[in-house]
């Protein structure tokens, strides 16, 4: 299938119709089922336009027709059509453990069809790499459906291309594992940082209410992802989100960057688990959290922060006093209507949102 172009800005003459189908696309995914009429009127296309492109999507798979619906009147009774979940299969790896692979194989509405998980405690360089492609090989032999692409999320900085500009934990730095993955199986691969593929699995899959999101994903270390206005922030240098190392508390322990106090040093994953049941303790890294989240807060006008993390650490006395010190900090207007919450996505935030970054890459559902 070739990508629809994303539309940004005013389409050109030439790029009018796939921009088109994807508002169609997108609209039916996001709203769907929908009438040719409904359509017409939501995107403000003509009937005979949105019926061409409706019979275009049809031909692809990617929609479908529902039973004409019953209208309690005379005339022709309109007929729903509902964007199709199995019309692709997506390849979604996640990186992010530095003892497992964990690997998937996830339909266009995020619903993982299949798991695999591959220990690779000791594994580095190019013999992780062959595991990763075996992955990959055995995922795409699995598929019923044809693959629209293979997602990856990784830790590190990674740019738009898939280069990894620095990876920490496979000794991958200066790879472009976007390309190696797709010449070794001849598909598109798009690869990008955990956390902001977990915050596109938050916007596209999990219903995130609003248009300016941060998914704080706690793990071995930690980092943020950003969706603003409804775009993917990635930074100048596309490290947008690594606050991994601000520093919360110079009087806190070294950190592996050789400063002391780091946000990281507080509330990975190793250093909240130590903490386990320690109400006052998780309370106390909670505010810490909420000041250096404070200024992002103000900054940005942000709607939701989701936290990737399990639930028993950080529901409750981290949560309520990491909310309280970004009330403390911010002017009032910016916190009343922000959104507090755990990912419903749980331990595949970031799997689901390597399957999300194909699809806002492939079908421009972003």
């Amino acid at each position: 299938m070739k990508p629809l172009p994303r539309p940004d800005g005013k389409a050109l003459p030439a790029d009018s119709r796939v921009h088109n189908l994807t508002l169609v696309l997108r609209k039916l995914f996001f709203d769907g089922p929908l009438s040719r009429a409904d359509l017409a009127t939501a995107t403000g296309l003509t009937r005979v336009t949105v019926s061409d492109l409706v019979a275009e999507l049809l031909s692809q798979n990617l929609v479908l027709e529902l039973s004409k619906r019953v209208k309690g009147r005379t005339g022709r009774p309109a007929t729903p059509v509902v964007f199709n979940p199995d019309a692709y299969s997506i390849v979604a790896l996640d990186l992010s453990d530095t003892r497992n692979i964990r690997g998937a194989l996830v339909n266009l509405s995020g619903q993982i069809v299949h798991r695999r998980v591959d220990d690779i405690d000791s594994v580095r360089g190019e013999n992780a790499l062959s595991r990763v492609n075996a992955m990959v090989a055995e995922l795409v032999g699995k598929a019923t459906q044809p693959i629209l692409g293979i997602g990856v999320g990784s830790p590190g900085i990674v740019d738009p291309y898939g280069n990894l500009l620095a990876e920490a934990y496979f000794g991958w730095t200066g790879v472009n594992l976007a390309d190696v993955i797709s010449k070794e199986h001849q598909l598109p691969c798009h690869v990008a940082n955990d956390a902001n593929v977990a915050a596109l699995a938050e916007t596209i899959f999990a219903g995130a209410r609003g248009q300016s999101l941060l998914t704080l994903v706690l793990a071995h270390g930690i980092g943020a992802g950003l969706v603003i206005d409804g775009s993917l922030v990635q930074g100048s240098g596309f490290a947008a989100g690594e606050i991994g190392h601000v520093v919360a508390d110079e009087s806190g322990a070294p950190c592996g960057c050789g400063r002391r106090g780091c946000l990281e040093t507080f509330i990975s994953l190793p250093a909240l688990e130590k903490l386990a049941g320690d109400s006052p303790s998780l309370a106390d890294v909670g505010w810490k959290t909420g000041c250096v989240l404070a200024p992002i807060v103000g900054a940005l006008n942000l709607d939701e922060i989701v936290l990737v993390a399990p639930p028993e650490l950080v529901l409750g006395s981290f949560l309520i006093s990491m909310k309280g010190a970004i009330t403390v900090h911010t002017l009032p207007s910016l916190t009343e209507k922000l959104d507090l919450r755990v990912s419903s996505l749980g331990q595949d935030a970031t799997l689901i949102g390597a399957a999300a970054l194909v699809s806002a890459e492939e079908l421009n559902l972003l």
